[in-house]
């Protein structure tokens, strides 16, 4: 074994070119060479410079780490997202998930990923999460993990609104109003009005109908029609349809 050098120095009071997580102490050195042999201890010293005793060494020799993965793809659902990929042999995966400006320490998977598939799950709807998906390699009991390849992945809202309740379709003097009890979900974009005309059903509306009713002003001459509402939200879930309200025109 060679000769130790100073390696690094790391002062709490700044706070800075370390991170602590669970007691623990974590720095990173990113210049190793592939082959080499490297040896590692630890001092503690005090505020006036006082030197403890050392560490155990630990020693690693440095080997190449997996390449970055290929071919993830994203399935964004409601308030998660699915990263895929297609697994090696003898591979493992984590996955990372950019934080505060920044990947963290460790993984979103608490341990290591043996399919070729993670969930990630209670994401809010429509905001943008950045993934890195690592392949993992463990030789000799200790992980060797590679660089991550980036995603993009968007959670989508895919619930649809509750069904519209107490669809009411009036025969007045020169029209048909159809009223309903408006829902109470925060995200109502508006409602659609469908009417059924024999085996036809028709829209009646180009865009969401705001507010709790509609007037169908058209001339109809058959005997009896009917009426349906949906609602829609503002990621454009529709409901199930209505109870029908059947109108009779003529007796």
């Amino acid at each position: 074994m060679g000769v130790f050098e100073p390696f690094k120095e790391i002062r709490f009071d700044e706070g800075r070119g370390y991170t602590r997580s669970n007691g623990k102490i974590y720095i990173y050195d990113n210049d190793l060479v592939e082959g080499q042999e490297y040896s590692y201890k630890v001092y503690l010293f005090s505020k006036k410079g006082t030197r403890g005793d050392a560490s155990n060494i630990f020693t690693i020799k440095w080997q190449r780490p997996p390449d970055t993965p290929q071919d993830v793809t994203v399935k964004e659902d409601d308030g998660k997202v699915e990263l895929i990929w297609e697994k090696e042999i003898d591979t493992y995966y984590s996955v990372y998930r950019f934080d505060d400006n920044r990947y963290p320490l460790f993984p979103l998977n608490k341990m290591l990923i043996e399919n070729q598939s993670y969930i990630d799950t209670g994401l809010e709807n429509g905001k943008t999460y950045i993934y890195e998906v690592r392949k993992v390699k463990v030789k000799n009991g200790m992980p060797w993990e590679g660089e991550g390849l980036r995603v993009e992945a968007t959670p989508k809202d895919k619930t649809p609104p509750a069904t519209v309740a107490n669809v009411k379709a009036e025969k007045k003097e020169n029209h048909i109003l159809i009223s309903w009890t408006e829902n109470i979900e925060p995200d109502v974009a508006g409602y659609n009005i469908y009417m059924i005309r024999g085996n036809e059903v028709v829209k009646l509306n180009k865009e969401p109908v705001q507010g709790k009713s509609f007037v169908d002003a058209q001339l109809h001459h058959e005997r009896y029609i009917s009426y349906y509402v949906t609602c829609v939200d503002t990621s454009g879930n529709e409901s199930k349809p209505s109870r029908e309200s059947i109108v009779i025109l003529k007796e």
